[in-house]
């Protein structure tokens, strides 16, 4: 997967981009726990020369399917969806890009699959031919790049495993869980286990119905269930606060 993007100019329509700022890696909140955590000061030098850093709008497309691949992307700050869409319009979620994750298949020939920005989403673009030069110079991050492979090699199982087995109230579980403690503010410390944990749902229902693979009648229900059992609030809709986590954990099927 690839941003759908030139090497060194906008396309038309893109919300933002503009070239990287050096001390922008000294800032990043998510630099210790992504790809650029395995550079040394030097690499991560190199690496800034063909970095840019580009900002979309929640609901901008940042990606086609079965385009030629053009850049790979980190994302900064975030949620990006991940998604096939079928030749008569059906859509599935493949899943969700958080910071610090690493979009792109490298050394690959085009898109994999289409991405849009749930939220207001920051990435740091590097052009493929430019990085993947750069990638067999520096092993440290192709060894980076391979464990951030199989990581999402295991969230995908993981992602069968929910989509083919779990029941309805499991499947919102678990995703009120995985929003709670991988925000896209790019704040990557997990929450306390005792007290209220407060987040924004970054999805609507409609987009929740299609991530679970339910109806969003069903998922409304689930939501009404978990706030009878006590394990989570809901205020305007949009706001999430989990009253008792490791009951919310039990439910999931976590504990």
């Amino acid at each position: 997967m690839a941003l759908n993007t030139a090497n060194s100019t906008p396309d038309d329509g893109d919300t933002s981009s503009h070239g990287h700022d050096p001390q922008s890696c000294e800032a990043c909140e998510v630099r210790a726990c992504g790809m650029c955590s395995s550079l040394s000061n030097g690499e991560l030098d190199k690496l800034r020369r063909i970095t840019r850093t580009r900002e979309y709008k929640a609901g901008d497309q940042i990606f086609c399917d079965e385009e030629p691949l053009q850049n790979y992307a980190a994302i900064k700050q975030g949620i990006v969806k991940l998604s096939k869409i079928l030749p008569d319009g059906r859509q599935q979620t493949l899943g969700l890009g958080f910071p610090p994750d690493f979009i792109g298949r490298t050394y690959g020939e085009e898109n994999v699959c289409f991405a849009s920005a749930v939220t207001d989403v920051t990435v740091c673009t590097f052009p493929k031919e430019l990085f993947n030069d750069y990638l067999m110079r520096t092993p440290a991050l192709e060894h980076k790049l391979f464990q951030l492979t199989l990581n999402e090699l295991d969230t995908a199982r993981d992602w069968m495993v929910m989509l083919g087995r779990m029941t309805a109230l499991e499947r919102t579980a678990t995703m009120l869980l995985k929003f709670s403690t991988k925000r896209h503010l790019g704040v990557m410390d997990p929450p306390p286990i005792d007290g209220t944990v407060r987040f924004e749902l970054p999805l609507t229902r409609s987009e929740i119905s299609d991530f679970l693979g339910l109806t969003i009648e069903t998922v409304s229900r689930q939501f009404t269930q978990l706030r009878h059992l006590g394990l989570i609030k809901i205020d305007q809709q949009r706001y999430i606060d989990i009253l008792d986590y490791q009951g919310l954990m039990a439910v999931s099927g976590q504990e």
